[in-house]
């Protein structure tokens, strides 16, 4: 099973689980983090994301 990193609605804050939970946490509102495949070795943009 793979991690699926989530959005939290409230916090905006980043978790990650278990993809075999994913649609527990998506029925509550959080949404998943997209993969930034294209900028490769310009860091984490995570951060970015969540301002």
């Amino acid at each position: 099973m793979a991690d699926i990193d989530l959005k939290d609605p409230l916090s905006g804050g980043v978790i990650t689980v278990d993809e075999s939970v994913v649609a527990l946490f998506e029925n509550h509102g959080y949404q998943r983090v997209k993969k930034a495949t294209t900028r490769r070795g310009k860091g984490d943009d995570t951060a970015a994301d969540a301002g």
